[in-house]
């Protein structure tokens, strides 16, 4: 009872604490109130916040608390189990179960998006989900029942996601709170800087997500570079 909030973070995510602070402030969030959020996926017949943060509200986690305590447990092949139930089994997703704990409480996932409905919350490098579009036919998970207009990344980010790397995470520390280092040459950031730097490849300039935010974006020339040939 002493926080409002509680999050799961997976530990290759990088969380931008001011933009999460901002987001409340901007909600103003009874923590009374139970909720679930994050970046919402509709793969299963409840939809579930993805793991690289999983937010819940105290009222939320209280309640989600009792369920889980009294959670039956089921061991054994999975093809002895009836799926989709909130169940400790062997072989269940813990994103999916958790969903639907929370569902049978009358709790369902949230997505945070900002004020233009962009992802607060992207699943992959940053580097990548820039360049992120749906493509006619697509079967990627990552775009079931989701719109083509859907737009990566907020000017805000909560947390960017998928970086293996401790070392990586250390550079985007750099890149975003030590001044010395916002610009950077022979670095691909952005669909606009690309082409920019396609035109003066000598140019330096800073890496941002937008004009807005001033938000550096950490990426590497070679994690990108497949995306343009």
């Amino acid at each position: 009872d002493k926080a409002d909030f509680f999050f799961k973070i997976d530990d290759d995510s990088f969380v931008f604490i001011e933009f999460l602070k901002l987001y409340f402030e901007q909600h103003d969030w009874d923590p009374e109130i139970p909720r679930y959020f994050g970046q919402v996926s509709k793969l299963s017949p409840v939809p579930f916040v993805n793991g690289a943060i999983v937010g819940l509200s105290r009222a939320a986690l209280r309640m989600v608390a009792v369920k889980y305590k009294n959670m039956p447990r089921e061991y054994g092949p999975r093809e002895n189990f009836a799926h989709h139930r909130c169940v400790d089994r062997d072989g269940a997703s813990q994103e999916i179960t958790e969903a639907i704990c929370l569902n049978e409480i009358g709790v369902q996932a949230t997505p945070l998006v900002d004020q233009h409905g962009y992802s607060m919350i992207s699943l992959f490098r940053l580097s990548d989900s820039l360049f992120l579009r749906k493509r006619y036919g697509t079967r990627s998970w990552y775009w079931y029942k989701k719109p083509k207009t859907v737009i990566c990344c907020s000017d805000t980010p909560i947390a960017v996601h998928w970086y293996k790397r401790p070392s990586d995470l250390l550079k985007i520390e750099s890149y975003l709170y030590n001044p010395e280092d916002l610009t950077i040459d022979k670095e691909l950031y952005s669909r606009a800087l690309y082409d920019a730097l396609k035109e003066n490849p000598g140019a330096k300039r800073k890496a941002v997500i937008s004009d807005v935010s001033l938000i550096p974006v950490f990426a590497y020339a070679s994690e990108i570079e497949y995306l343009f040939r």
